[in-house]
């Protein structure tokens, strides 16, 4: 059995507002590493706890922008997260959106093109 991390904001006057409104806005403030750092190690949190409630919940999704993993530091941050939640690696699932590989491509391709002249 499986689940997903799903994150929603819940503003107070607005209600609740998708993740297609907030991520972006975001990544754009240079928020979405924090963002994603909560929700990662809430996501890891959550599943242990499950597993030690001995709930059958065996692995975790949990979405991960491009930009996130394009940090040097996120490969750390995660083991560091996994370690300290005692999380097996197979027990987590990273999902990437295909349009945040594609911008994040053409990103790279067109500094490619701008430097190459």
């Amino acid at each position: 059995m499986a689940a997903e991390a799903l994150v929603r904001w819940q503003d107070p006057e607005s209600g609740m507002i998708l993740p297609a409104e907030f991520i972006p806005l975001a990544e754009d403030a240079g928020l979405i590493d924090p963002l994603g750092h909560k929700i990662l190690s809430q996501a890891c949190e959550t599943l242990r706890s499950w597993q030690d409630a001995d709930m059958p919940i065996l692995r975790i999704a949990v979405n991960v922008s491009a930009r996130e993993i394009a940090r040097a530091s996120f490969f750390d941050d995660l083991t560091h997260i996994l370690n300290e939640t005692g999380i097996e690696p197979d027990s987590l699932e990273l999902e990437i959106t295909e349009s945040a590989v594609m911008e994040s491509a053409e990103e790279f391709f067109n500094r490619f093109e701008k430097s190459d002249g």
